[in-house]
């Protein structure tokens, strides 16, 4: 007999071995894996489904999430995506990457969701890998019309009230518009009245006795006919005097000529006893302003003691009384009367 051709027998040990290799292999090779998942595969027009994205890799693998656009496809719209989660695989060195998209449809009909495409790299290795996951099929039907039924008028819109919270910008803002206004007319009347936008504060001011009276004593510490300013110190005494009659008496002395004055002061009770001394000071004030008369030192003294005593002869009796004295008064008083 010739000899025959055996077949070579596997061995149990090659056996394992092989073994071996392919169930620690495989895990390797499939541990990438990209998926998606609807909630439902049919829905209404309009209405809305949540599409499961999900991505298991080792946690040496690195993963880029493919972008998701504004639509799938022609008739698949993106309504909003969900935040990226992951998680741990238990009991394996895996993570699982999740997402959340919620999707709509307005074309009724089977619309296919196409494969995404999820790139990943294996540690160090630099090259690219790509894992898709599988393609979806969702039908989109239309709302079911029952033809039997009367066709009704469309609903007019129910009306709603308006809440407090509605309506408190719209106060608010007519609110602002109204203060606004009233601050420009306020602006323009008091522009008209030339007035400045902001009042000042303004102190009381004095009585115009006290006030003659305190011009007088600063008109005698200037010194100014001591100093050779006689016709200054004669007119500062006349004016004071014009003022105090003007101010205090209601007599416009301020724009008269010394015989007018005079001849009302005549016939005013308040002062008609008391114009001989301010005839005097007028008088003399008039020759030294125009006629450039020159008067003597005593003079000079007398015209400002006439004034000072002309002011406190006729200053009002109220007032007078309830005055306390003070020592600028006391001393003035004792210098008219020396």
């Amino acid at each position: 007999m010739g000899s025959g051709h055996h077949p070579k027998t596997v061995t149990p040990v090659a056996f394992l071995i092989v073994l071996t290799v392919m169930l620690t292999a495989c895990p390797v090779v499939k541990a990438q894996k990209a998926a998606a998942k609807l909630d439902t595969a049919a829905i209404r027009i309009g209405e809305q489904v949540r599409l499961q994205l999900g991505f298991t890799a080792p946690k040496s693998v690195k993963v880029q999430w493919p972008v998701i656009p504004d639509t799938l496809s022609p008739s698949v719209e993106v309504v909003k995506r969900g935040p990226v989660d992951t998680s741990a695989v238990k009991g394996r060195d895996l993570l699982q990457y999740s997402q959340y998209i919620t999707i709509t449809s307005f074309d009724t009909g089977f619309h296919s969701i196409p494969p995404l495409n999820f790139i990943y790299r294996k540690g160090s290795d630099t090259a690219g890998y790509n894992s898709y996951t599988d393609s979806l099929m969702m039908q989109v039907s239309t709302v079911a019309v029952d033809t039997t039924l009367a066709i009704r008028d469309i609903k007019a819109p129910m009306k709603q009230r308006l809440t407090f919270g509605e309506l408190l910008p719209y106060i608010l803002g007519a609110l602002a518009v109204l203060a606004l206004a009233a601050v420009v007319i306020y602006y323009l009347w008091r522009r008209k009245q030339n007035k400045p936008f902001i009042p000042k504060i303004v102190k009381p001011a004095l009585p115009a006795w006290q006030t003659a009276l305190n011009e007088l004593k600063e008109l005698s510490e200037k010194k100014h006919w001591q100093e050779g300013r006689i016709k200054l110190f004669h007119s500062e005494l006349s004016d004071i005097l014009r003022r105090y009659l003007e101010y205090q008496h209601l007599i416009p002395a301020v724009e008269m000529t010394t015989d007018d004055i005079l001849e009302l002061c005549s016939n005013s009770p308040a002062v008609s006893q008391s114009t001989e001394q301010l005839a005097r000071v007028l008088r003399l004030a008039d020759l030294v302003k125009f006629a450039k008369e020159i008067p003597l030192p005593p003079e000079n003294e007398q015209s400002l003691k006439d004034a000072i005593l002309f002011v406190d002869r006729t200053k009002p009796v109220v007032q007078q009384e309830t005055k306390a004295t003070t020592p600028s008064d006391t001393a003035m008083t004792q210098q008219t009367t020396e």
